[in-house]
């Protein structure tokens, strides 16, 4: 049985709002768990995403950016990769890595003529069993895409009567939500009873703007949540082939410092490789108004000469690509964070940038919320009992232990997003990291040294409240006039 729902017996109605990957990778955490735990299906999983299918070419223009899953977000996707008895899946991060590009490089430009490689390989006879793996740049639209494909996998690789029944909806999105009634409406007048809900549905989450509000009945503690709007804005274009004057299985952060360029017409590019000897540039710049050469409607060789200007070692641009680029509107970046992921009467729970966006500033967001998938499975795991050959799931248990787990990491992955501090002593933190970074590559000295926390953040599984502490002392430079959050427990 399952405490506190609406459901009498199973299978219990898990709605996730939100197909993208930790939506998708959680649908596998329920089917993994009610496989393991019970002969009968546990749970019926409904899924439901505003977008289209990822699968179809119309969807994938509209998911067009690329992640980076570096060790945290490959490790939390290979948790769900183990054989048990029960013959769960494998072969999730096979099918996902097939979509991607593996890099080990970044370079920084600074203007047209200096060019730094912060990130190299790790060399052969430097790497163990234990190095970390390479980032898998993959875009967006085919990691959904890939995901998808093993959950159909997932279900039907038992009888019918012994998988728990699973149900996407695209185009189909969250309006509101009734925490009391657990009730979920949806933008197209339908309404569908919970026993729980989880918001995977990214900054904007409808979910998580409902938990702050309170119920008549009283029930629902709110909670505390925070949004803030990062200055700048910046678009995507997908270009192919990739600049043949950039090396092809690298990140380029590529910083504009041209005299002659008005300050407003100036922007910033971010390349990401991508399958197909293609990359994925993101433009960005500071302020909300767009340079004129980047701005809707604008003239497709105004864009490129704009381009190939600022940065002429990526070359002239695509037309297909100057097409999407011309086309779409800027994107915003906000952070949240809250102070409870959960709400217990309402049968709620959030993760990933719906609980604690940076705003993508520090490469973890999909990571970071890959890693809430796996600590809700744990907490699943922790919190089922077996009485008299059934399943006894305590739903609010498996709430509060990760609200207290994870609203730590959020907070401390917002604390981390403020570094450098402002002023001179944020100068001299950047000149200790890239001294440290120098440090621990010479050989048989290295070791002893502290990691960047860069290289820590990306190239490791310390916890992000760990990492606060190893730099607790910058941390307090940079938030000392930053509003506290603390996680709430409900009382």
């Amino acid at each position: 049985t399952l405490k506190q729902t609406l459901t009498p017996s199973p299978p219990y109605k898990v709605l996730i709002a939100g197909a993208g990957p930790a939506g998708l990778l959680t649908a596998h955490a329920f089917l993994q768990h009610s496989r393991k735990h019970s002969p009968k299906p546990l749970y019926h999983i409904h899924i439901i995403d505003a977008k289209g299918d990822p699968r179809n070419s119309d969807s994938a223009s509209s998911r067009s950016y690329s992640l980076g899953l570096n060790i945290r977000g490959q490790n939390a996707i290979n948790y769900f990769d183990l054989d048990d008895e029960k013959k769960s899946l494998r072969g999730i991060w096979n099918t996902i890595k097939k979509e991607g590009v593996e890099s080990d490089s970044f370079y920084l430009h600074i203007g047209q003529k200096l060019k730094l490689q912060i990130r190299k390989p790790i060399p052969k006879s430097q790497s163990s069993a234990t190095s970390p793996p390479p980032t898998l740049l993959i875009p967006r639209y085919r990691l959904c895409a890939a995901l998808l494909d093993t959950l159909d996998a997932a279900t039907s690789i038992s009888p019918s009567n012994e998988s728990p029944s699973l149900e996407i909806s695209f185009n189909t999105s969250l309006a509101s939500v009734d925490l009391e009634s657990r009730t979920a409406y949806f933008a197209n007048d339908a309404s569908e009873k919970y026993d729980l809900i989880i918001g995977s549905d990214g900054v904007n989450s409808p979910l998580r703007k409902q938990m702050t509000l309170p119920t008549a009945e009283g029930g629902h503690q709110p909670i505390v949540a925070e949004e803030i709007l990062l200055p700048g804005q910046f678009k995507v274009m997908q270009q192919s082939p990739h600049p043949v004057a950039l090396e092809s299985d690298a990140v380029h952060a590529m910083e504009s410092t041209d005299s002659t360029t008005n300050s407003s017409d100036r922007f910033n590019m971010f390349l990401i490789p991508a399958p197909g000897n293609s990359t994925c540039a993101i433009l960005s710049w500071k302020g909300t108004d767009t340079p004129p050469a980047l701005a809707e409607g604008s003239d497709p060789a105004v864009a490129n000469s704009a381009i190939e200007k600022l940065f002429p070692q990526f070359g002239t641009s695509s037309p297909a690509a100057l097409q999407q680029l011309l086309s779409q509107r800027p994107s915003e970046v906000r952070t949240v964070r809250c102070n409870r992921y959960h709400s217990s009467a309402g049968g709620a729970l959030l993760l990933g940038d719906a609980a604690h966006s940076t705003g993508g500033a520090l490469g973890q967001g999909a990571n970071s919320a890959l890693q809430d998938v796996v600590q809700l499975a744990r907490c699943l795991e922790k919190c089922t009992l077996e009485r008299s050959g059934e399943a006894e799931v305590d739903m609010p248990a498996v709430l509060k232990e990760f609200s207290s787990t994870q609203v730590a990491e959020g907070l401390a992955l917002f604390q981390l997003l403020q570094l450098p501090p402002k002023g001179p002593s944020g100068l001299f933190y950047q000149f200790v990291q890239l001294l440290l970074g120098a440090l621990i590559n010479i050989p048989g000295v290295g070791r002893f040294f502290p990691k960047p926390t860069q290289i820590m953040l990306s190239q490791s599984l310390t916890s992000f409240s760990e990492i606060v502490h190893k730099n607790q002392f910058w941390i307090n430079m940079a938030t000392k006039n930053i509003r506290v959050i603390h996680y709430e427990p409900e009382q």
